[in-house]
């Protein structure tokens, strides 16, 4: 039989690598590596490869963990369960975690937190398996995890068809994994035995009970049959007694009826007897109410002959009031027309004299209204020079503040320059000095050579262990950060694969074969090399420095150019630092100070505003005043008379009501230039 290719290869993988499948997919993988590896009593056994086999190995005395995969169906089926791949229980050694940019110290961390979780996995899935084989046993070896697995292609219990076939089947030992089993299946066998007297006796006591229910259902049916007959009779009874309740019921109603019936023609004979009375009656009083309407109707006429006669008589009199009422109302209009028209000239003269008085007040408001205006203007102008005079003696302070900065700025520059040229004239002064002491060093031993260049490098490698640990913690740091990340991910993976192995059916597929994958991505580079003051200090200079031999003046020179080259390049870059902050605040300074200036121009133009606005509003206040004082100045009287309206009212107001109309049109002129 050919096999397909395996698909669980031992070889070490990262969890990351895991993501490439899914739960469902890694499911139906295992699930279908659990099905070639379980054995089936056909051909050659196999030699299976178990948990304990991966926790035996011992990679220090020479084993190859590495070339150890699971194949006992105990051990995939609690990783199947659990969730875990067989993948991550490989042991991967020390060497694997190397990595470019990785420290030893890093290596090793990542190193023993993959192997302590290899470990934590390793004995879940040995206490899982445990648990799968107590519960073998206790189902005899057939029916227990193995035996209940249905897989595709495989009907029934391999193990248990060939447990029943023969105790000592070699393929039964070989799936179990040793020769002690032999013991295991005997008492197996042994519980099989029993087991099969329990279910004899089951069957039994089952034909038993089964014939006591058979008697009690029979029992129950003729109980049943009994109470249902005497029911039928029951309600035959009682279907007589209400057919016969029925009848006589009939009867009853039968006799009512006929008696109602008698009864309505008897009260029918009365009720006609008694409308022919009232017929009788109403026709008599029909006569008499005619009688009276003929007699109301020759009183209204003989009335109405009176009310007319009244009617004339008023109406001859009261026209010969209208005619003297109308004759005095005449009179009276001549009277109040030669009034008016005396008043109509006392106005007029009044209202000229209105119109010189509202003409000099608005001359006067004008004249006002200018020398105010002007007086403001003076005040603005005088503000505004106050301001620029202001203005002008902060930009010359500002000036002077700024040349006194400058100046400042620049004793610090000389100052700076002066500390960097006495520096280097240190540094050219230790060169001498150590040139001279190189010289003169040729004539020394090599421990003294080597107290000197251990002095000179002092600083470097002071700053050198700072910025390594700092380096070495920070990766530290984020290689926990990321062994967390990598364990979160990996409990929620085997959540999933859990869950998928309860609910999602088993599929014949095929695992494909999968690398091992790095499960961290660290940058490469990670630690500098600084040339001699870095890692590479393992010259030949330097071995022979170590090694106390005798070294030449030249090399000393060499190496002590290096340390000045490199000091002053740091101070160069403090130097630079410097300046580039101090043209960042000069940028800010000229900043703040255009700032400044754009909104004190601001702040003038909004005041200029302001008094135009309100010369504007003065302007519209004078013209209001001009509008009211000539709204009260008629030009000419005028308007027509309306008799009996006027009788009432007193002449100054029917005059200036008069005089309204002929104003009207001068206001709405003066309104719209307004």
């Amino acid at each position: 039989m050919t096999l397909p290719p395996e698909p669980l290869e031992a070889q070490p993988v990262s969890p990351s690598a895991l993501s490439d499948l899914s739960a469902d997919q890694w499911v139906d993988s295992l699930t279908k590596v659990l099905k070639i590896h379980t054995p089936t009593g056909e051909g050659r056994p196999k030699k299976l490869k178990s948990l304990d086999d991966i926790a035996n190995v011992d990679p220090a005395s020479g084993g190859s963990p590495k070339a150890v995969r699971l194949t006992s169906p105990r051990s995939l089926l609690a990783c199947l369960q659990t969730g875990i791949d067989p993948k991550e229980i490989i042991y991967r050694p020390f060497e694997e975690f190397a990595e470019k940019g990785l420290t030893p110290e890093l290596q090793k961390l990542k190193y023993e937190h993959c192997e302590a979780k290899r470990q934590e996995k390793l004995q879940r899935l040995q206490l899982e398996r445990r648990k799968i084989m107590e519960k073998d046993h206790e189902a005899g070896g057939e029916s227990g995890a193995l035996g209940g697995l249905r897989l595709p292609g495989s009907p029934g219990s391999p193990l248990r068809e060939e447990g029943k076939k023969s105790p000592q089947s070699p393929s039964i030992l070989n799936a179990l994994g040793g020769a002690d089993m032999v013991e295991k299946e005997a008492r197996r066998l042994e519980v099989l035995q029993r087991r099969q007297q329990r279910e004899l006796e089951q069957m039994i006591n089952y034909e038993k009970k089964r014939q006591m229910v058979s008697e009690d259902a029979q029992t129950r049916i003729q109980e049943e049959k009994d109470r249902q007959e005497a029911e039928k009779q029951e309600r035959l009874r009682r279907e007589r007694e209400w057919q016969e309740e029925q009848r006589l019921k009939e009867v009853e109603k039968a006799k009512r009826d006929e008696e109602a019936e008698r009864r309505s023609r008897v009260l029918a004979a009365e009720r006609y007897k008694q409308d022919m009375d009232a017929a009788t009656v109403e026709k008599e009083k029909q006569k008499q109410r005619q009688k009276e309407a003929a007699e109301r109707e020759q009183e209204r006429l003989r009335k109405q002959e009176e009310f007319r006669l009244q009617t004339e008589k008023i109406q001859e009199e009261h026209q010969k009031a209208i005619q003297k009422r109308q004759a005095e109302m005449d009179e009276k209009d001549r009277q109040r027309q030669m009034l008016l028209e005396q008043q109509r000239q006392e106005k007029a003269i009044a209202n000229a004299e209105a119109r010189q008085k509202a003409a000099e007040r608005l001359q006067s408001a004008l004249e006002t209204g200018r020398s105010i205006m002007q007086k403001k203007r003076d005040d603005y102008n005088a503000k505004q020079r106050e301001v620029a005079e202001k203005q002008k003696i902060k930009e010359e302070r500002w000036r002077q503040e700024e040349a006194i900065r400058k100046q400042k700025e620049k004793q610090k520059e000389q100052q700076r320059q002066l500390v960097f040229q006495e520096a280097m004239s240190d540094q050219e002064k230790r060169i001498h000095d150590l040139v001279s002491k190189a010289n003169e060093a040729d004539q020394r031993p090599g421990e003294e050579i080597h107290d000197l260049v251990s002095k000179a490098n002092e600083a470097d490698q002071i700053l050198e262990t700072v910025q390594r640990q700092k380096k070495e913690e920070m990766a530290r740091r984020a290689l926990e950060r990321q062994l967390k990340a990598e364990e979160k991910r990996e409990k929620a993976e085997q959540m999933k694969r859990m869950q998928a192995s309860a609910q999602t059916p088993q599929k014949p597929l095929c695992l494909p074969r999968r690398g091992r994958g790095r499960a961290l991505g660290l940058p490469a580079g990670f630690v500098e090399a600084r040339g001699f003051a870095g890692g590479a200090r393992s010259g030949p200079a330097l071995e022979d420095v170590n090694g106390f031999p005798a070294i030449g003046g030249s090399a000393l020179r060499h190496l002590a150019k290096r340390y000045v080259e490199q000091k002053a390049f740091h101070r160069a870059q403090m130097l630079q630092r410097i300046e580039d902050d101090t043209a960042r605040a000069r940028a800010l300074l000229e900043a703040r100070t255009h700032l400044q200036q754009r909104r004190k121009d601001a702040n003038v133009e909004a005041s200029l505003q302001r008094q135009q606005l309100l010369m504007q509003m003065e302007k519209l206040q004078i013209t209001k005043k001009w509008s009211k004082l000539s709204d009260g100045a008629p030009d000419s009287p005028g308007g027509d008379h309306i008799p009996g309206r006027t009788s009432n009212r007193s002449p100054e107001k029917a005059s200036s009501r008069t005089g309204a109309s002929s104003i009207s049109p001068l206001r709405q002129s003066r309104t719209r230039a307004a």
